[in-house]
């Protein structure tokens, strides 16, 4: 039985409005997203379930662009729902609501391998104009940078004449010592398809940032340590970079890396956040073209949105690093991949699993 709350059903004219459904147990939330999300001109709330076993019908009926979906529900779970929602409704576009906590961090990275598009930790004890709040500031920003018609951000890198044959410093001849990669939304499934194609023991570690917050960045580097089969770790400050482990950005500090007596070590500070970004790939990126590995250091940008890491390649690439970037085709927000690509500095755009092949071949190591 479909919901009181609907309004227009498939079929009818809505203009370039998106259909949203909102799938939560708690009525204060879905209240505050359906008053937010209304009240944008580009979005339309369809219908509200208090749980995912009410949401099916509604699925069928509306087929809507997005779901916003809680986890933690009674009958059918957000899971259970999502597995659905991928077989059933490819092109709908899933956003989690994850509790912040760290049985809500392990199911929204989960959910993230599963399909999802992108995740908001649920802020927990705001009251109900507290609430609205977040909505508007946080809901909205994601659905936005998820909507597939949505023009990249205006800038003025990106104002730039895209080159689409990447006409960045030539790969040949380059070998690399270090690898730098940034990711934000849509960031877990790239980084496990890029991770699972280094099928050698590399010859020098590799830095991630990963935009999530605290407690979910510790959950992500197990997760794609158990895909991949590779030492993958949550960086610790003083932490001694060794070859072939990859240290994922504590979600909340900056991740630095700086020359030590014995090789590359790893900081950790709460410095302003850059971009609004904490960690920050610019900040990363910077740090290592301000290091012994500079001329010798492959930056990867992966999808998301903003332009997080851009600046930070183009110092790389100043003092003879290298980057790569994931195709606009495979991306799930193409912004951060091209702020470089419009800029000219990357020297290849390729799939994920294919950048991870340009890794071995660039950096080498032993089966």
């Amino acid at each position: 039985m479909i919901a009181p709350t609907a309004v227009h059903p498939v079929g009818q004219q809505q203009g370039a409005r998106k259909r949203v459904l909102i799938v939560d147990d708690s009525t204060l939330y879905r209240q505050a997203l359906r008053s937010v999300i209304s009240a944008d001109p580009d979005y339309e709330v369809v219908s509200t379930a208090g749980n995912g076993k009410l949401a099916l019908p509604r699925l069928r009926y509306y087929k809507p662009d997005f779901v916003i979906l809680d986890q933690e529900m009674p009958e059918l779970t957000g899971l259970e729902l999502l597995d659905i929602i991928r077989r059933d409704y490819p092109s709908t576009r899933v956003l989690m609501f994850s509790a912040h906590t760290i049985e809500g961090s392990k199911t929204a990275i989960e959910a993230l391998h599963r399909g999802a598009h992108d995740f908001i930790a649920k802020p927990e004890g705001l009251v109900a104009g507290a609430i609205q709040e977040f909505v508007d500031r946080k809901i909205l920003q994601r659905l936005r940078a998820l909507s597939p018609t949505t023009p990249a951000a205006a800038s003025g890198r990106q104002q730039r004449t895209l080159r689409l044959d990447h006409e960045g410093p030539s790969l040949a001849g380059f070998r690399a010592r270090a690898v730098c990669i940034a990711a934000s939304t849509g960031g877990p499934i790239a980084l496990r398809a890029l991770l699972m194609a280094l099928d050698r023991r590399l010859n020098g570690p590799i830095f991630l940032v990963q935009h999530m917050p605290p407690l979910f960045t510790r959950e992500l580097a197990l997760s794609l340590a158990r895909f991949s089969g590779r030492e993958i770790v949550e960086a610790e400050h003083g932490m001694a970079a060794q070859a072939d482990v990859c240290y994922v950005a504590a979600g909340g500090k900056h991740m630095v890396v700086r020359d030590g007596a014995d090789g590359l070590t790893i900081e950790l500070n709460m410095a302003p956040p850059e971009l609004s970004c904490r960690p920050s790939a610019n900040i990363l990126f910077r740090s290592l073209a301000a290091s012994s590995v500079a001329k010798s250091c492959l930056a990867v940008v992966l999808t998301g949105m903003g332009e997080d890491g851009a600046d930070g390649v183009g110092a790389l690439v100043e003092v003879g690093g290298r980057c790569i970037t994931q195709s606009e085709e495979s991306c799930t927000v193409y912004g951060m991949p091209q702020a470089v690509d419009a800029a000219g500095w990357s020297s290849l755009s390729a799939r994920p699993e294919d950048l991870g092949k340009k890794i071995v071949e660039l950096m080498g190591g032993e089966p």
